[in-house]
């Protein structure tokens, strides 16, 4: 009988051991990790959720009304205070122009820049569509070959989209956050010194409330001037007329008739007769041209007040249009990472996929694409709302603060 050294025995009982209980181990691992990828797989549903889709919608919504108060404030008049005395304030004035001014800048940056990325993330989605699409078929012909290297080849490739799309997302979130800081650099601006204008034109003791007291006046001394005219012609039997006191009407700004004096004569005639004619006839012209003044002042204040007003609501309403943009944005961020985080996981698990959960991932296939599919469809027809979007700008007559 062949002895054998004592360590070689122990050596060999050992191996014995060692391959006795790790076989078992190693049987109990697969089968846990088995157990692991088939409850993780009923959670891993490869279809966008319907927060995408309502995200995209919220997205283009806003994005479409910056659009509108874009071209707004771009249309808009210049606010002229030019003709208007504002006393100890006369330099908002050129902090007004300089308000309006960076107001159109930023709308003209959101036409020519802003606009073109919102339309960036939402192209995305058809583009991932289409991608999906393409690898639909090679993907289902890796499952039923069971190549789990081609199959996490061609996730992984579509997990680059996503990672791209994701990407994309987060740089125009950046870009509108940054816009965003303008706007309400200008709509403070507008807030501060617009209701200081606003104030002084059209509040208590205002300009307009001068003016209009103004005008009143100028009326009031008009009519008492022509009406003396018009009693001592009378008292003296002049006719009313040609060959008599000839009246007519002027026009003086904004449309207001009154009554002045044609041709002299008639007007030597009542001082030959003792009537203060040329008196009340230079009072009456004066009190003519002051109206005529008053009114212009009175015109480009309202104006202004207008104008400041529309200025100051278009700013406002596209700050707060790029406020609500930007949630619905990081919504769609959010689910390209979520996307991303579920690819990344299928990727893990796809080695240790028995037939029956590699078939399951099949079924999770299809109702992906059909999911897409009717996601792209949206994302097109919004595409064409964001691209197709022409506004028409006419003229209106203005209407005045009265």
């Amino acid at each position: 009988m062949r002895k054998y050294p004592y360590k070689v025995i122990a050596m060999a009982s050992l191996l014995t051991m060692a391959t006795v209980n790790v076989g078992p181990s190693i049987q109990a691992y697969a089968q846990e990790q088995t157990i692991t990828v088939k409850q993780k797989q009923e959670h891993l549903k490869l279809a966008p959720e319907q927060i995408l889709k309502e995200s995209l919608v919220k997205s283009s919504s806003n994005a479409l009304t910056m659009q509108i108060y874009a071209r707004t404030i771009l249309g808009q008049s210049d606010i002229n205070l030019a003709n208007i005395d504002l006393g100890s304030d006369s330099n908002l004035q050129t902090k007004l122009t300089n308000h309006q001014k960076s107001a159109r800048e930023h709308a003209q940056f959101w036409e020519n820049t802003l606009q073109k990325q919102i339309i960036r993330t939402n192209q995305a989605v058809i583009s991932y569509d289409n991608r999906f699409q393409e690898y639909y078929n090679s993907l289902i012909s890796a499952i039923d070959d069971q190549d789990k290297s081609e199959i996490k080849r061609q996730i992984n490739s579509l997990r680059r989209s996503i990672q791209s799309n994701q990407k994309t997302v987060g740089e125009v979130i950046d870009q509108l956050k940054g816009f965003q800081t303008k706007l309400n650099t200008d709509k403070q601006n507008f807030q501060t010194d617009g209701e200081k204008v606003i104030t002084i034109l059209a509040g208590k003791d205002s300009v307009i409330g001068v003016l209009e007291k103004q005008i009143t006046g100028y009326n009031d001394a008009i009519h008492k001037h022509m009406n003396y005219l018009i009693g001592g012609s009378v008292a003296i039997g002049l006719s009313l007329g040609i060959g008599g006191l000839a009246i007519g009407l002027a026009v003086v700004s904004g449309g207001i008739l009154v009554p002045v004096i044609l041709g002299g004569g008639a007007l030597a005639l009542l001082a030959g007769s003792g009537y203060l004619a040329y008196e009340n006839y230079d009072a009456m012209n004066n009190a003519k041209k002051g109206l005529q003044d008053t009114t212009q002042q009175l015109t480009a204040a309202r104006a202004a007040v207008n104008v400041l007003t529309a200025a100051k609501s278009s700013v406002n309403a596209m700050s707060d249009a790029v406020e609500k943009a930007i949630p619905a944005l990081q919504n769609i961020k959010t689910q390209w990472e979520t996307m991303d985080a579920k690819y990344e996981t299928l990727v893990e698990d796809v080695d240790w996929m028995n037939p029956e959960q590699l078939k399951g991932l099949k079924v999770d296939l299809d109702v992906a694409k059909s999911s897409w599919d009717d996601l792209k469809t949206w994302a097109e027809k919004i595409q064409g709302d964001l691209s197709g979007l022409n506004l028409e700008t006419k003229k209106l007559q203005n209407k005045v603060i009265q």
